[in-house]
């Protein structure tokens, strides 16, 4: 650069020259600019900053994208902001996850762990709670279903229709057919105060 400074001098209306030179500053000072971007990121990598590292690495493209894309450094700053921000989508996932299942709301819970299932295929953390949820809609489905064939047969306890409400205990039975006698089962209401030959007809299905 100093001889390139020297020749100017010697011959101040050279175009040519003039322009070489502002040519070759230009490099030179995008070249600087371009190493302390690439030091700025390498150093906020090894802190651990990564927001900080991309955002070097994002200004250094503008610089020079085929350079710098080329470099180890971009690769390896890239492939850990991607991993960060992964595992910050799949924490969330779980997070809404979890309390839609501590709010019973089972479905919803199943819809973002599906989520969470795209993002960290195969994950335990995932599997775990979409068996959990799984098993809570079950148990909460089975639970409105005996809460509807409970109500049905009180409705025809209150009609005085008995042959109707052994005939729902019947088929309750039949649908949930672990869940024992009438009265411990829950199937017959428990503020119902009917004849006793209808309530022995029930509780003995």
């Amino acid at each position: 650069m100093s001889y390139l400074e020297r020749a100017t001098g010697l011959d101040a209306t050279d175009v040519e020259l003039r322009q070489l030179r502002e040519s070759i500053q230009t490099a030179w000072s995008r070249e600087l600019e371009l190493q302390e971007k690439l030091r700025r990121a390498e150093w906020a990598h090894q802190a651990g900053d990564l927001d900080s590292a991309q955002q070097a690495m994002e200004e250094a493209l503008q610089i020079a994208p085929e350079q710098v894309q080329a470099a180890s450094l971009y690769q390896t700053i890239q492939h850990d902001w991607e991993e960060r921000e992964r595992q910050r989508q799949l924490k969330n996932y779980l997070e809404q996850a979890r309390r839609e299942i501590a709010a019973r709301n089972f479905t919803s819970a199943l819809e973002k762990l599906k989520l969470a299932d795209l993002v960290d295929p195969g994950a335990p953390q995932v599997k775990a709670l979409v068996e959990s949820a799984t098993l809570g809609r079950e148990q909460e489905q089975r639970r409105r279903e005996l809460e509807t064939i409970t109500h049905q047969i009180e409705e025809a306890l209150n009609r005085d229709d008995f042959d109707a409400a052994c005939q729902k205990a019947d088929q309750g039975l039949e649908r949930f057919p672990k869940i024992g006698p009438c009265r411990s089962s829950g199937l017959w209401p428990k503020n119902s105060a009917r004849s006793p030959s209808a309530r022995n007809s029930l509780t003995s299905n």
